[in-house]
Protein backbone atom coordinates (compact mmCIF):
# COMPACT_ATOMS: atom_id res chain seq x y z
CA UNK A 1 0.00 0.00 0.00
CA UNK A 2 1.63 3.64 -0.86
CA UNK A 3 1.38 5.72 1.79
CA UNK A 4 0.93 9.45 1.52
CA UNK A 5 3.12 11.62 1.68
CA UNK A 6 3.40 13.64 5.31
CA UNK A 7 4.22 16.73 3.25
CA UNK A 8 3.22 17.77 -0.20
CA UNK A 9 5.82 17.39 -2.38
CA UNK A 10 7.21 20.32 -4.36
CA UNK A 11 5.63 21.15 -8.08
CA UNK A 12 5.09 19.78 -10.59
CA UNK A 13 4.17 16.03 -9.13
CA UNK A 14 2.07 13.78 -10.08
CA UNK A 15 -0.93 13.35 -8.77
CA UNK A 16 -1.06 10.63 -5.69
CA UNK A 17 -3.68 7.71 -6.47
CA UNK A 18 -6.27 9.37 -4.36
CA UNK A 19 -6.18 12.39 -5.92
CA UNK A 20 -6.42 10.68 -9.53
CA UNK A 21 -9.33 9.01 -8.15
CA UNK A 22 -11.03 12.01 -8.12
CA UNK A 23 -9.56 13.78 -10.56
CA UNK A 24 -10.48 11.06 -13.68
CA UNK A 25 -13.75 10.56 -11.46
CA UNK A 26 -15.08 14.52 -12.73
CA UNK A 27 -14.81 13.24 -16.06
CA UNK A 28 -17.59 11.21 -15.67
CA UNK A 29 -19.11 13.10 -13.15
CA UNK A 30 -18.97 16.42 -11.02
CA UNK A 31 -16.40 15.70 -8.25
CA UNK A 32 -16.31 19.04 -6.19
CA UNK A 33 -17.95 19.45 -3.19
CA UNK A 34 -19.34 23.50 -1.85
CA UNK A 35 -18.67 24.53 2.14
CA UNK A 36 -20.47 27.61 3.45
CA UNK A 37 -19.40 29.84 6.51
CA UNK A 38 -20.84 32.83 7.73
CA UNK A 39 -19.26 35.61 9.08
CA UNK A 40 -20.14 38.28 11.65
CA UNK A 41 -17.81 41.32 11.57
CA UNK A 42 -16.85 44.25 9.42
CA UNK A 43 -15.16 43.22 6.13
CA UNK A 44 -14.93 45.08 2.85
CA UNK A 45 -14.53 43.66 -0.40
CA UNK A 46 -10.99 44.54 -0.68
CA UNK A 47 -10.31 42.15 2.42
CA UNK A 48 -11.72 39.17 0.52
CA UNK A 49 -9.44 39.79 -2.42
CA UNK A 50 -6.52 39.96 0.37
CA UNK A 51 -7.70 36.61 1.63
CA UNK A 52 -7.87 35.03 -1.21
CA UNK A 53 -4.36 36.10 -2.14
CA UNK A 54 -2.69 35.00 0.55
CA UNK A 55 -4.92 31.61 0.99
CA UNK A 56 -3.22 30.77 -1.58
CA UNK A 57 0.45 31.47 -0.64
CA UNK A 58 -0.08 29.11 2.46
CA UNK A 59 -1.76 26.26 1.00
CA UNK A 60 0.26 24.74 -2.03
CA UNK A 61 -2.97 22.65 -3.75
CA UNK A 62 -4.77 26.02 -3.96
CA UNK A 63 -2.52 27.27 -6.95
CA UNK A 64 -2.34 24.59 -9.44
CA UNK A 65 -3.17 23.20 -12.05
CA UNK A 66 -3.50 19.99 -13.63
CA UNK A 67 -1.74 18.83 -17.00
CA UNK A 68 -2.37 15.33 -18.53
CA UNK A 69 -1.00 11.94 -19.68
CA UNK A 70 -0.50 11.25 -16.93
CA UNK A 71 -1.96 13.82 -14.79
CA UNK A 72 0.14 15.91 -12.69
CA UNK A 73 0.01 19.25 -10.35
CA UNK A 74 1.60 22.45 -11.94
CA UNK A 75 1.53 25.81 -9.88
CA UNK A 76 -0.68 28.60 -11.50
CA UNK A 77 -0.19 32.02 -11.18
CA UNK A 78 -4.19 32.74 -11.92
CA UNK A 79 -6.00 34.18 -8.78
CA UNK A 80 -8.97 32.31 -7.00
CA UNK A 81 -12.15 33.57 -8.69
CA UNK A 82 -13.72 35.67 -6.60
CA UNK A 83 -17.76 36.99 -6.82
CA UNK A 84 -18.28 39.40 -4.62
CA UNK A 85 -22.24 40.24 -4.32
CA UNK A 86 -23.71 43.00 -2.53
CA UNK A 87 -26.30 41.28 -0.14
CA UNK A 88 -28.55 43.06 2.11
CA UNK A 89 -28.72 39.29 3.60
CA UNK A 90 -26.12 37.21 3.01
CA UNK A 91 -27.87 34.25 5.01
CA UNK A 92 -30.03 34.01 2.23
CA UNK A 93 -26.86 31.90 0.52
CA UNK A 94 -28.35 28.41 -0.34
CA UNK A 95 -29.54 28.89 -4.42
CA UNK A 96 -25.92 30.82 -4.93
CA UNK A 97 -24.65 27.38 -3.20
CA UNK A 98 -26.87 25.29 -5.38
CA UNK A 99 -25.15 27.17 -8.83
CA UNK A 100 -21.93 26.33 -7.32
CA UNK A 101 -22.81 22.89 -7.18
CA UNK A 102 -24.05 22.54 -10.47
CA UNK A 103 -21.28 24.57 -12.27
CA UNK A 104 -18.14 22.04 -13.23
CA UNK A 105 -14.71 23.33 -12.86
CA UNK A 106 -12.39 23.28 -16.50
CA UNK A 107 -10.18 20.06 -15.01
CA UNK A 108 -7.36 21.38 -17.16
CA UNK A 109 -7.49 24.82 -15.93
CA UNK A 110 -6.47 26.38 -12.56
CA UNK A 111 -7.13 26.94 -9.38
CA UNK A 112 -9.39 23.96 -8.80
CA UNK A 113 -11.52 25.99 -6.27
CA UNK A 114 -13.69 29.81 -6.35
CA UNK A 115 -15.34 31.36 -4.38
CA UNK A 116 -18.60 33.83 -3.90
CA UNK A 117 -18.89 36.45 -0.95
CA UNK A 118 -22.61 37.40 -0.24
CA UNK A 119 -21.47 40.79 1.32
CA UNK A 120 -23.15 43.52 3.85
CA UNK A 121 -21.23 46.03 5.86
CA UNK A 122 -21.79 43.78 8.98
CA UNK A 123 -21.88 40.46 7.92
CA UNK A 124 -20.20 38.05 5.10
CA UNK A 125 -20.98 34.54 3.75
CA UNK A 126 -18.28 32.61 2.43
CA UNK A 127 -19.15 29.82 -0.24
CA UNK A 128 -16.24 28.13 -1.27
CA UNK A 129 -16.15 25.24 -3.82
CA UNK A 130 -13.41 22.65 -4.35
CA UNK A 131 -12.28 20.25 -6.80
CA UNK A 132 -12.31 16.74 -4.90
CA UNK A 133 -8.24 16.77 -6.56
CA UNK A 134 -7.08 19.32 -4.30
CA UNK A 135 -8.96 19.14 -1.06
CA UNK A 136 -11.62 17.31 1.10
CA UNK A 137 -14.24 19.22 3.51
CA UNK A 138 -11.89 18.50 6.63
CA UNK A 139 -9.13 20.85 5.15
CA UNK A 140 -11.49 23.79 3.79
CA UNK A 141 -13.04 23.62 7.13
CA UNK A 142 -9.84 24.93 8.47
CA UNK A 143 -9.83 27.18 5.40
CA UNK A 144 -12.41 29.34 6.99
CA UNK A 145 -10.46 28.74 10.30
CA UNK A 146 -7.35 30.48 8.06
CA UNK A 147 -9.76 33.29 6.91
CA UNK A 148 -10.33 34.31 10.61
CA UNK A 149 -7.09 35.57 11.40
CA UNK A 150 -5.99 36.24 7.33
CA UNK A 151 -9.12 39.26 7.63
CA UNK A 152 -7.26 41.18 10.18
CA UNK A 153 -3.31 41.36 9.09
CA UNK A 154 -2.81 44.40 7.80
CA UNK A 155 -2.67 45.01 4.13
CA UNK A 156 0.16 43.44 2.00
CA UNK A 157 0.81 45.92 -1.12
CA UNK A 158 2.98 43.52 -2.68
CA UNK A 159 0.15 40.82 -2.50
CA UNK A 160 -2.50 43.21 -3.56
CA UNK A 161 -0.37 44.31 -6.81
CA UNK A 162 -0.42 40.63 -7.84
CA UNK A 163 -3.76 40.33 -8.03
CA UNK A 164 -5.21 43.84 -8.56
CA UNK A 165 -8.35 41.99 -10.61
CA UNK A 166 -8.87 39.00 -8.78
CA UNK A 167 -12.73 40.70 -7.88
CA UNK A 168 -14.80 39.37 -10.77
CA UNK A 169 -18.05 41.27 -11.92
CA UNK A 170 -20.49 39.51 -9.96
CA UNK A 171 -21.91 36.74 -12.50
CA UNK A 172 -22.97 33.82 -11.99
CA UNK A 173 -20.22 31.34 -13.83
CA UNK A 174 -20.97 29.08 -16.29
CA UNK A 175 -18.97 25.47 -16.03
CA UNK A 176 -19.27 22.70 -19.61
CA UNK A 177 -22.41 20.91 -18.98
CA UNK A 178 -20.23 17.96 -19.62
CA UNK A 179 -16.54 17.08 -18.75
CA UNK A 180 -14.12 17.57 -21.32
CA UNK A 181 -13.29 14.03 -21.80
CA UNK A 182 -13.90 11.68 -24.10
CA UNK A 183 -15.56 9.05 -22.46
CA UNK A 184 -18.83 7.29 -23.49
CA UNK A 185 -19.28 7.58 -19.31
CA UNK A 186 -19.77 10.80 -18.80
CA UNK A 187 -23.18 12.05 -17.13
CA UNK A 188 -25.01 15.26 -18.43
CA UNK A 189 -26.08 17.27 -15.33
CA UNK A 190 -29.72 18.07 -15.06
CA UNK A 191 -30.95 21.09 -16.45
CA UNK A 192 -31.31 22.47 -12.92
CA UNK A 193 -29.29 23.50 -9.97
CA UNK A 194 -29.61 20.57 -6.75
CA UNK A 195 -32.21 21.90 -4.02
CA UNK A 196 -30.12 22.71 -1.37
CA UNK A 197 -31.72 23.09 2.08
CA UNK A 198 -30.47 24.22 5.75
CA UNK A 199 -31.24 23.50 9.44
CA UNK A 200 -29.46 23.94 12.80
CA UNK A 201 -29.85 22.04 15.95
CA UNK A 202 -30.25 24.33 18.94
CA UNK A 203 -27.13 24.43 21.23
CA UNK A 204 -29.72 22.64 23.90
CA UNK A 205 -30.68 19.74 21.65
CA UNK A 206 -27.95 19.19 20.26
CA UNK A 207 -25.97 18.63 23.83
CA UNK A 208 -28.82 16.33 24.49
CA UNK A 209 -28.30 14.42 21.18
CA UNK A 210 -24.54 13.87 21.99
CA UNK A 211 -25.06 12.96 25.46
CA UNK A 212 -28.11 10.37 24.52
CA UNK A 213 -26.42 9.03 21.48
CA UNK A 214 -22.98 8.21 24.42
CA UNK A 215 -25.35 6.72 26.97
CA UNK A 216 -27.09 4.64 24.32
CA UNK A 217 -23.14 3.27 22.91
CA UNK A 218 -23.14 5.39 20.02
CA UNK A 219 -22.19 8.41 18.22
CA UNK A 220 -24.14 11.93 16.45
CA UNK A 221 -22.98 9.98 13.62
CA UNK A 222 -25.49 6.30 14.67
CA UNK A 223 -28.18 9.18 15.21
CA UNK A 224 -28.06 11.13 12.31
CA UNK A 225 -28.00 7.86 10.48
CA UNK A 226 -30.73 6.30 11.96
CA UNK A 227 -32.49 9.28 11.13
CA UNK A 228 -31.89 9.41 7.79
CA UNK A 229 -32.65 5.71 7.46
CA UNK A 230 -36.39 6.20 9.16
CA UNK A 231 -37.47 9.13 7.18
CA UNK A 232 -37.11 6.87 3.89
CA UNK A 233 -40.42 7.92 2.91
CA UNK A 234 -43.47 5.42 1.38
CA UNK A 235 -42.52 4.30 -2.09
CA UNK A 236 -46.02 5.03 -3.26
CA UNK A 237 -45.55 8.91 -3.32
CA UNK A 238 -45.01 10.98 -6.48
CA UNK A 239 -40.98 10.63 -5.54
CA UNK A 240 -41.18 6.99 -5.47
CA UNK A 241 -38.16 7.36 -8.62
CA UNK A 242 -35.89 8.90 -5.72
CA UNK A 243 -36.45 5.78 -3.59
CA UNK A 244 -34.61 2.73 -2.92
CA UNK A 245 -35.45 -0.45 -5.34
CA UNK A 246 -35.30 -2.45 -1.75
CA UNK A 247 -36.05 -1.64 2.19
CA UNK A 248 -32.43 -1.47 2.47
CA UNK A 249 -30.55 1.55 2.70
CA UNK A 250 -27.38 2.36 2.48
CA UNK A 251 -25.39 5.46 3.29
CA UNK A 252 -21.74 6.41 2.51
CA UNK A 253 -19.62 7.52 5.22
CA UNK A 254 -16.00 9.69 4.28
CA UNK A 255 -13.62 9.51 6.93
CA UNK A 256 -10.85 11.47 7.60
CA UNK A 257 -8.03 9.54 7.92
CA UNK A 258 -5.54 11.98 8.77
CA UNK A 259 -5.26 11.25 12.26
CA UNK A 260 -4.69 6.99 11.23
CA UNK A 261 -2.07 7.99 9.41
CA UNK A 262 -0.10 10.86 11.56
CA UNK A 263 -1.13 13.84 8.50
CA UNK A 264 -1.68 17.34 9.01
CA UNK A 265 -4.57 19.53 8.30
CA UNK A 266 -2.85 20.73 5.19
CA UNK A 267 -5.18 21.21 2.12
CA UNK A 268 -5.68 18.03 0.08
CA UNK A 269 -7.60 14.98 -0.06
CA UNK A 270 -7.36 12.55 3.08
CA UNK A 271 -10.86 10.14 2.81
CA UNK A 272 -11.52 7.29 2.92
CA UNK A 273 -14.64 6.58 1.80
CA UNK A 274 -16.98 3.40 4.07
CA UNK A 275 -20.55 2.42 3.21
CA UNK A 276 -22.96 1.42 5.84
CA UNK A 277 -26.03 -0.65 5.12
CA UNK A 278 -29.73 -0.88 7.24
CA UNK A 279 -30.83 -4.19 5.70
CA UNK A 280 -34.19 -5.69 5.98
CA UNK A 281 -33.49 -7.27 8.85
CA UNK A 282 -32.21 -3.99 10.90
CA UNK A 283 -33.73 -3.10 14.07
CA UNK A 284 -36.63 -0.58 13.70
CA UNK A 285 -36.28 1.21 16.82
CA UNK A 286 -34.24 4.42 16.88
CA UNK A 287 -31.43 3.60 18.94
CA UNK A 288 -30.61 -0.40 18.52
CA UNK A 289 -30.65 1.11 14.52
CA UNK A 290 -27.84 3.51 15.58
CA UNK A 291 -25.93 0.97 17.57
CA UNK A 292 -26.07 -0.93 14.61
CA UNK A 293 -25.34 1.66 12.13
CA UNK A 294 -22.30 2.82 14.26
CA UNK A 295 -20.82 -0.57 14.74
CA UNK A 296 -21.23 -1.15 11.00
CA UNK A 297 -19.56 1.95 10.58
CA UNK A 298 -16.43 0.87 12.46
CA UNK A 299 -16.02 -2.56 11.52
CA UNK A 300 -15.55 -0.92 8.44
CA UNK A 301 -12.35 1.11 9.89
CA UNK A 302 -10.66 -1.98 10.67
CA UNK A 303 -7.12 -1.47 9.28
CA UNK A 304 -7.23 -5.15 6.60
CA UNK A 305 -10.32 -3.17 5.33
CA UNK A 306 -8.92 -0.21 4.79
CA UNK A 307 -5.85 -1.71 3.61
CA UNK A 308 -7.05 -3.97 1.20
CA UNK A 309 -9.23 -0.69 -0.34
CA UNK A 310 -6.04 1.41 -0.32
CA UNK A 311 -4.22 -1.59 -2.32
CA UNK A 312 -7.09 -2.24 -5.06
CA UNK A 313 -6.59 1.70 -5.63
CA UNK A 314 -2.93 1.33 -5.65
CA UNK A 315 -2.91 -1.24 -7.99
CA UNK A 316 -5.70 0.59 -10.36
CA UNK A 317 -2.83 4.02 -10.36
CA UNK A 318 0.07 1.50 -10.88
CA UNK A 319 -1.34 0.60 -14.21
CA UNK A 320 -3.36 3.20 -16.54
CA UNK A 321 -6.04 5.18 -14.75
CA UNK A 322 -9.00 5.98 -16.59
CA UNK A 323 -12.10 7.60 -15.92
CA UNK A 324 -13.49 4.42 -16.80
CA UNK A 325 -11.46 2.44 -14.03
CA UNK A 326 -11.97 5.81 -11.23
CA UNK A 327 -16.12 5.33 -12.76
CA UNK A 328 -15.87 1.32 -11.66
CA UNK A 329 -14.35 1.51 -8.90
CA UNK A 330 -16.78 4.39 -7.21
CA UNK A 331 -19.51 2.14 -8.50
CA UNK A 332 -18.03 -0.85 -6.19
CA UNK A 333 -17.59 1.30 -3.28
CA UNK A 334 -19.87 4.18 -2.86
CA UNK A 335 -23.16 2.30 -4.58
CA UNK A 336 -25.88 4.15 -2.34
CA UNK A 337 -29.18 6.18 -1.40
CA UNK A 338 -27.33 8.26 0.67
CA UNK A 339 -24.57 9.96 2.30
CA UNK A 340 -23.53 11.23 5.58
CA UNK A 341 -20.61 13.73 5.65
CA UNK A 342 -20.05 14.57 9.14
CA UNK A 343 -17.37 17.21 10.20
CA UNK A 344 -17.78 17.34 13.39
CA UNK A 345 -17.33 20.08 15.87
CA UNK A 346 -15.14 22.57 14.47
CA UNK A 347 -11.82 22.10 16.34
CA UNK A 348 -10.96 25.86 16.66
CA UNK A 349 -11.56 29.05 18.21
CA UNK A 350 -14.41 30.73 16.03
CA UNK A 351 -14.46 34.34 17.45
CA UNK A 352 -10.94 36.82 17.24
CA UNK A 353 -11.49 40.73 18.73
CA UNK A 354 -14.11 41.62 16.06
CA UNK A 355 -15.23 38.78 13.83
CA UNK A 356 -16.93 35.63 14.44
CA UNK A 357 -17.61 32.55 12.64
CA UNK A 358 -20.92 32.04 12.85
CA UNK A 359 -21.95 29.13 10.77
CA UNK A 360 -20.72 26.50 8.95
CA UNK A 361 -22.81 24.51 6.35
CA UNK A 362 -22.10 21.66 4.43
CA UNK A 363 -20.10 20.01 2.76
CA UNK A 364 -22.83 19.32 -0.14
CA UNK A 365 -21.66 16.95 -2.33
CA UNK A 366 -23.09 14.47 -4.80
CA UNK A 367 -22.15 11.40 -6.32
CA UNK A 368 -23.67 11.31 -9.46
CA UNK A 369 -26.47 8.55 -8.59
CA UNK A 370 -30.37 8.77 -9.17
CA UNK A 371 -32.11 9.88 -6.67
CA UNK A 372 -29.25 10.43 -3.72
CA UNK A 373 -29.53 12.37 -0.56
CA UNK A 374 -26.26 13.75 1.12
CA UNK A 375 -26.53 15.49 4.72
CA UNK A 376 -23.34 17.47 5.48
CA UNK A 377 -23.54 18.40 9.17
CA UNK A 378 -20.79 20.75 11.36
CA UNK A 379 -21.24 22.03 15.27
CA UNK A 380 -20.26 25.47 15.88
CA UNK A 381 -20.17 26.34 19.32
CA UNK A 382 -22.88 23.85 20.16
CA UNK A 383 -24.93 24.59 17.76
CA UNK A 384 -25.27 21.24 14.56
CA UNK A 385 -25.62 22.82 11.05
CA UNK A 386 -27.36 20.75 8.86
CA UNK A 387 -27.62 20.64 5.14
CA UNK A 388 -29.54 18.57 3.11
CA UNK A 389 -28.81 17.97 -1.19
CA UNK A 390 -30.27 16.63 -3.89
CA UNK A 391 -31.56 16.79 -7.38
CA UNK A 392 -34.39 14.84 -6.35
CA UNK A 393 -34.89 15.73 -2.22
CA UNK A 394 -36.96 13.58 -0.15
CA UNK A 395 -40.12 15.92 0.90
CA UNK A 396 -38.93 17.46 4.35
CA UNK A 397 -35.84 15.99 4.47
CA UNK A 398 -34.48 17.84 7.18
CA UNK A 399 -37.53 18.54 9.21
CA UNK A 400 -38.37 14.94 9.84
CA UNK A 401 -34.81 14.18 10.72
CA UNK A 402 -34.94 16.75 13.15
CA UNK A 403 -38.42 15.60 14.82
CA UNK A 404 -36.82 11.97 15.22
CA UNK A 405 -33.72 12.97 16.62
CA UNK A 406 -36.14 15.38 19.43
CA UNK A 407 -38.24 12.75 19.98
CA UNK A 408 -35.34 10.31 20.78
CA UNK A 409 -33.84 12.16 23.16
CA UNK A 410 -36.67 13.06 25.28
Amino acid sequence: MNQPTPQLAALPRALEPLEQLAWWFDQITPSHFVLVGEYEGRTTPEDWVQVLARLQAQHQLLAVSVLPDPPRFVPTARPIPLRLVPIADPACWQAEAAHEMHTRFDPFRGPLVRATVLHSELRATLILAAHHAVADGISIMHVFHNVLALLRIPPDAEVTAAFPDSAEPAERPSGPARAQTGSSRQRVLPDHPPILTALSLSADLADRLRRQAASEGTTVFGALAAALTLTVPARDGPDADSRPADASMRIIVPVNMRPMLGLSQEVRIMVGLTRVTAGTQAPHAFWPLARRLKADLVAQLEPDKLAAGAAELDAIAASTFSAEKADDFMRRHIAAEGMISNLGAVPFATQTADLRLAALWGPSILTGQAGEQVIGAASVDGVLYLLHTSYAPWPSLLENMKARLAEACR
